[in-house]
């Protein structure tokens, strides 16, 4: 049996204190990790995180809004300003930081007059785009492609509109993240989805990416159509060309170069 010696107390402390001082001292020791104050893993780098925002008349009151899309931590109560590095950890590291922050991805009206919109866990958005008025119901449509925290690459847009100050998905149509790739330092603002909605000549077309992944005939998806949102239900909106005809039951809600109209729902 060997004896094994032990190091004297004084001189052990002294050798954790140099070990400590060395630890501090040392600018390798300095880089990212995840012990932020958002409470992530320990040791998981960390970037700056997104935020998204566009204006537009979202409530159809004629006055332009501000919406804002960004990451909440439900666990720790605030927003989420830096998350794990998809380009520094496994993706198993990263689902396993936003699950951890209990995150949710929130789009919320700056004017108060819409609920928020909770998208659920997600790494953020790679699109936020004001559609502007494409149904004539007097308010801006939403279009935006949550960052999932999934395996696949098969995504879809969503297309949002306020109802009753609810906001109420009136379209959706499947697309594919490879739309989003870029190269360089920095992430670019995407005005559309390239080959899946694009505005040509004033109008916007869209192209529906077959869930299964697999197109009938070469390229059969990208045949752009035109995208047309249905407006919410018990909602129209007449132009009017200097000659006001109100049918009976339906109430003026506003009236400022035209009128926006509400009846009430049919009941069965």
């Amino acid at each position: 049996m060997c004896a094994i010696r032990s190091l004297p107390v004084k001189h052990a402390s002294a050798l954790i204190l140099l070990l400590l001082i060395f630890c501090c001292c040392n600018p390798a020791s300095r880089g990212p990790v995840g012990r932020s104050k958002h409470g992530s893993l320990s040791g998981i780098p960390l970037h700056s995180v997104q935020d998204f925002k566009i204006f537009g008349d979202f409530d159809g009151d004629g006055r332009s809004e501000v919406i804002n899309a960004f990451l909440y931590s439900r666990r720790l109560h605030r927003r989420i300003d830096s998350a794990a590095d998809p380009f520094q950890v496994s993706w198993d590291s990263v689902i396993a930081w936003f699950h951890q922050q209990d995150a949710d991805l929130c789009i919320v009206l700056s004017a108060g007059r819409q609920d928020t919109l909770h998208l659920g866990p997600a790494q953020g958005l790679y699109c936020l785009i004001n559609l502007g008025d494409t149904n004539g119901d007097g308010k801006d449509e939403v279009a935006f492609v949550v960052d999932r925290l999934d395996y696949s690459r098969l995504n879809s847009c969503q297309i949002y509109t306020g109802c009753d100050g609810k906001w109420t998905q009136r379209f959706r149509f499947g697309v594919h993240e490879g739309a989003f790739d870029w190269t360089g330092a920095t992430a670019p603002d995407f005005a559309d989805i390239p080959g899946f909605l694009e505005r040509r000549d004033g109008s916007w077309l869209y192209a529906d990416y077959p869930d299964d992944g697999y197109e009938d005939g070469a390229d059969s998806f990208r045949r752009m159509k035109p995208l047309r949102i249905p407006a919410c239900a018990g909602e129209i909106r007449l132009q009017t060309m200097g000659i006001l005809q109100i049918l009976p039951g339906i109430s003026i809600v506003r009236r400022q170069n035209c009128c926006h109209y509400q009846y009430p729902t049919p009941r069965f």
